[in-house]
């Protein structure tokens, strides 16, 4: 295993979720699609980077460097213009790419994060992810869903009333929230076609930077639901199609499938989450809750099903976490 220690960003550390079936093809920058790493590549990602800004960088333990567990890169949002970095990734059910963004992430940028300049400055979220690709089967939108599926029981969790009023705040963006966190595999699941904050749908040759500015589609043609909203601005038109689709989830419709001759982007925001502190900001009174006692040695994930099968799946892990891990680990091969 990879020990903190030579994360290329710790305190978080970004990898393809083990067993998910996700596929790491290369990572690059948005406005190329030249390589900067591939699988099985000599030299990491960082220091590929490092390269090419013509630092100086030690060398870094490669056994995390194959397809189904590499270790990824987060963005910050303060890189030059084309030079975020670029996840490109496949599964049994979609192939495409991965942009995330996290505040205060180190790493991609050859000065510290500066919080005054670049995408996060002057907005409250902490977190981006947008996901672009095509579908390889035409699946019901009804049947996806997004967000986490853990493999066994929490561990400490908040007063009942604390995680009750917390998924009352997250059911107000969420209405469909599906949310179980007592038992022995704790989820919480949104459908995919209205919990982003941006569906579009392209022709292949039609599609634009992937880290440019997003927007919920004026156009008829590139709305998920084939009708766009004439709402002014992009949260409005969002906010139509979540309430539209949230319909249509209850109904379990058949409509609209995907279309695997199109393109996907997907945005998702969120302010909640602090990937440094590793807690959630639930507000003034509810305050600010640890993660690392809850999720007892498990990552956060970045998720989405059709069912049981993964469009996508990846792991963010924070350093608090590996102590509990590794105990768990340790724990599972004894009994084996």
């Amino acid at each position: 295993a990879l020990e903190p220690k030579d994360w290329p960003q710790a305190p978080v550390l970004l990898r393809p979720t083990p067993g998910s079936g996700t596929r790491v093809k290369a990572i690059r920058f948005c406005n190329s699609q030249e390589p900067l790493w591939v699988p099985g590549s000599h030299l990491s990602w960082s220091e590929r980077l490092a390269r090419h800004w013509g630092k100086p960088c030690e060398e870094q333990p490669h056994f995390a460097c194959c397809e189904c567990c590499a270790a990824l890169p987060v963005n910050n949002g303060n890189e030059e213009p084309g030079h975020a970095l670029v996840i490109d990734f496949e599964s049994e059910l979609f192939e495409g790419s991965f942009l995330l963004r996290l505040r205060f992430a180190e790493g991609t940028t050859p000065e510290p994060y500066d919080d005054n300049k670049g995408y996060f400055k002057g907005v409250n979220r902490r977190y981006q992810a947008i996901f672009r690709g095509r579908f390889k089967k035409s699946i019901p939108f009804t049947e996806m869903v997004t967000g986490f599926k853990c493999d066994r029981k929490f561990g400490k969790l908040p007063a009942k009333w604390v995680l009750r009023s917390g998924l009352k705040v997250i059911s107000f963006f969420a209405p469909q929230l599906d949310a179980k966190l007592e038992g022995e595999k704790p989820h919480s699941l949104t459908p995919l076609g209205s919990t982003p904050q941006s569906i579009a749908v392209d022709d292949p040759d039609e599609v634009d930077e992937l880290e440019g500015a997003r927007a919920e589609p004026t156009e008829d043609h590139r709305s998920l639901l084939g009708r766009s909203s004439d709402a002014p601005t992009s949260l409005q038109r969002a906010k139509v199609r979540k309430k539209a689709f949230d319909k249509l989830f209850v109904q379990q419709s058949s409509e609209p499938r995907a279309d695997t001759s199109k393109v996907y982007t997907f945005e998702f925001l969120q302010h909640l989450f602090n990937f440094q502190t590793f807690s959630v900001e639930l507000g003034n009174m509810l305050g600010s809750v640890e993660l690392e006692e809850i999720l007892d040695g498990q990552p956060l994930q970045i998720m989405a099903a059709a069912g049981d099968e993964p469009l996508w799946s990846f792991d963010v892990w924070h350093e608090c976490l590996w102590q509990q891990a590794k105990a768990h680990e340790e724990q599972r091969c004894r009994k084996q």
